[in-house]
Parts: C-alpha cells; structure tokens; sequence
C-alpha cells in the first residue's frame, strides 16, 4: 500500500513538472539562448505547403547544413540538398564568398552545374533553396522578429502557450494569434503561427503557419529533425569552382534518402498540369487585339468581335495580386456605370477554372472573366506586371494599355470612346 502511494505523489510530481506553466517572455528567452549555442547544424526538414493561389498542398524534403555567422551577408553559410518533383537533386553551397549549384538526376547523372556570382548570392532568399534555411529560426539577425519588432508585434492579438506532445516529444507550443482586419483588402486574417519547442533543450522541433486572404487559405508545416549540432567545421562549406570537383555518386549517396519510395516528399500529391500553356508572337503594330475568343471562368465563351459597338476593358490579374485586388471594386463600378457602352473582361492566365469562378462570386464582382489554359495571352503580350490594363474602342483598336490601375485616367478614356 505504501508503495503505491509513493509511486502515485511520484507520478504527480512528476506530472506537475511536466504541466508547470512558462509564460511566452520565459519561453522566447529560453529559446533564444538555446539556439545561441547553436554554430554549425545540420538537420533534416520535412514542408508541406499550400499557398493562397495554389489548389493543391506541396510535400518536400530537404538536408540542411549552416553555419551560423551574424557578420555576413545572409547571415549564415549553408548547404542545402532538396529533392525538386521526385525528378531531381539539387545541392547549394555558399560560404561568405561564393557559392555554387549542382543538379543531379535520379540515374546519377549530372542534369546542370552553376557558380553562383556575388549578384545571386546577395538576393538568395529570393531562392527556391533558401525557404528550408529557415531564417526566423537559425539567422540570429532576423530569429523571432514578429516579436522584436514593434510594428509586427501591434498586429499580434495574443500569445498563448500551451503543454503538448509531438510525435511522442513533449513540447511548448507557442500560439500566435494575429488582429483581424475585416474591412481591408490588404490584411491576412484569421492568422494564427505555431511553434513547437522540446522541452528537454528549449530547440523549435516544428512550426505552423495559417492564413485567410480574399477567400483563399494558405498554410505551412515545418519539422526540424536534428541530426548534429556543433559537429561541422567552417571547411565543410566549401563551394565547387569548377565542374570537375562534382563528386556526383558522394552526394548522391548522402541524400539518397531523400528519393526513397516512402519519404515524406514522394506521397503523389503535388499538384498536376493538365496541360503546358503556350505563348505565341503577336503584332500590336496595327492596334488590332490579336485574340478573338475568351473562355470564361463560368463556362461561356466571348468573342471580341461580337462587342463591336462597345468599349472593351481587359483586367489582367491573379488571385494573389493585392494591386489586382484593389482595382476590382472600382473595375465593378465602371461595370455599373457604363453597363450599355463598357465590357469588362479579367484576363487571368495563372488560376484555374473554379478558382476563378469561386473569386469572382466571393469579391461580387458584375464582369466575367478567363482562367489558366493552354494559351497563355499576358506572356504573349509580353504582359509581366499587374494588374495591367487594355481599353479596346467600339471599332476594336486598342487605344490604352498601361500597367497598374489609374482609376480617373481609366475612367476619362471610358468616357470620351463612348463620346465618340
């Protein structure tokens, strides 16, 4: 009897440590200091990903190695080794000076080689590679900046943290919960981050992020698998200068985890083409639009030609591009205004069909508009900023095209081509 008693004040105590409460400035503290001990790391990360305009959620994988260094450019020295589509491996070395870039095809054979130049180099965030680094965690420089910075921190509603366990870890799970913005088209709302910190040593194990946009929904889950810490040396960041220095079989047989057949990034859910959309040359020079037929997101078909008579506004946009997003109230409005002599057409070569239609019912708007098909017109027009907008007079001769939205210098050319 008085063995069990003491086993269950043993348990009690024991599941009182494990429930004792940490308030968020503790927690942030004592994970600042943990990750300051960190020098060199290497670890294995698993990502799924879906953003606001993708349908599908994306699965990837990837081994990393860093070397912290506050003082430089990115603020680390890094290799990052990712599988890209189960089609190929893609290794990246840079070490403060210079880096370099080797894809290697799954039959081992090299698919390209790059030295990355200093230009690249300084804009390496912008690069598929670096999403696995993450900054937020392992950069000293910008580590929990949505906390430090007081801008960030005036759209943080709350903070929470919590006791869980996570794949059998115990961990702290700091929630952060962002200030709604109903009203305003340029705010994420119902925002809420996640992260997932062992207990044992105060390291982020994983971490979640969630978002609402005009309708669309964007989410990502990280988890950090650490495979060594303080094992490397600054030498191990040595990038390739030449081709002949790739060790194509070593660096196979280093990731070849990533291709194996049950991997987190290989379950046959990335998102499909349909079909390959194309660009063709096109001949402005007689103000002509070159493109006769529209297949519209709610399945009927327009032709330019049966809207002789009437001025033609084309709207090229995409469903995650704020600037695109403000103009389509005020494209609605002239819509009304003009509802006998003006046509609106969106043109959007990037969403599909029911993204489409979905968005247009979700914003109210009063126009139609084109999905993602095989013909891509804004790459034919050679279109690359948006929202860009095409005013077409009632005989079909394009008389303004202009990149962003002028909503009076619009309206004034609507105007005087239904005088005419």
């Amino acid at each position: 009897m008085k063995k069990s008693i003491l086993i269950l004040v043993l348990f009690l105590i024991s599941f009182k440590a494990f429930s004792q409460k940490i308030s968020v400035e503790e927690l942030l503290s004592k994970t600042e200091k943990s990750l300051d001990k960190i020098e060199t790391l290497n670890y294995k990360t698993n990502r799924l990903v879906k953003n606001f305009s993708d349908k599908d959620t994306i699965y990837q994988e990837a081994i990393c190695s860093i070397f912290i260094e506050p003082k430089d450019k990115i603020g680390m020295h890094y290799i990052t080794n990712i599988v890209w589509d189960d089609e190929f491996l893609s290794q990246q070395i840079y070490n403060g000076v210079n880096g370099s870039q080797v894809n290697i095809n799954k039959d081992k054979t090299l698919r390209n080689f790059e030295v990355l130049d200093d230009k690249k180099i300084k804009s390496i965030r912008g690069f598929g590679n670096a999403r696995f680094l993450y900054f937020s965690f392992f950069n000293k420089n910008q580590r929990f900046t949505r906390f430090k910075n007081k801008n960030e921190r005036e759209n943080i509603d709350r903070m929470e943290v919590s006791d869980e366990v996570f794949e059998k870890t115990p961990v702290y799970v700091l929630s952060v919960f962002f200030k709604n913005h109903k009203d305003s088209d340029a705010y994420v709302n119902n925002g809420i981050d996640k992260y997932y910190i062992r207990k044992s040593d105060y390291l982020p194990i994983a971490r979640s992020s969630y978002g609402e946009f005009q309708g669309m929904k964007e989410y990502e889950f990280v988890t950090i698998d650490y495979l060594g810490i303080n094992t490397l040396k600054s030498t191990d960041f040595k990038p390739y200068t030449k081709i002949e220095e790739v060790n194509i079989e070593a660096i196979y047989e280093q990731n070849k985890s990533l291709f194996a057949s049950d991997s987190f990034a290989n379950k046959n859910n990335k998102p499909k083409e349909e079909f390959k959309q194309v660009s063709v040359d096109v001949d402005l020079s007689n103000k002509k639009f070159p493109f006769n037929d529209f297949n519209l997101s709610e399945s009927k078909t327009i032709k330019l030609s049966d809207l002789k008579g009437k001025v033609v506004l084309l709207d090229f946009w995409y469903r995650s591009c704020f600037p695109c997003i403000k103009a389509m109230p005020e494209l609605a409005k002239l819509q009304k205004e003009f509802e006998n002599d003006l046509v609106v057409i969106g043109i959007n070569d990037r969403d599909e069909q029911d993204q489409v239609a979905d968005f247009l019912k979700y914003k109210k708007v009063n126009y139609s508009s084109t999905y993602k098909s095989e013909l891509h017109i804004s790459n034919s027009l050679k279109i690359n900023a948006f929202p860009t907008t095409i005013i077409i007079d009632k005989n079909g001769a394009i008389i303004f095209m202009e990149t962003g939205f002028n909503k009076e210098k619009i309206k004034k050319t609507i105007k005087d081509l239904i005088k005419q």
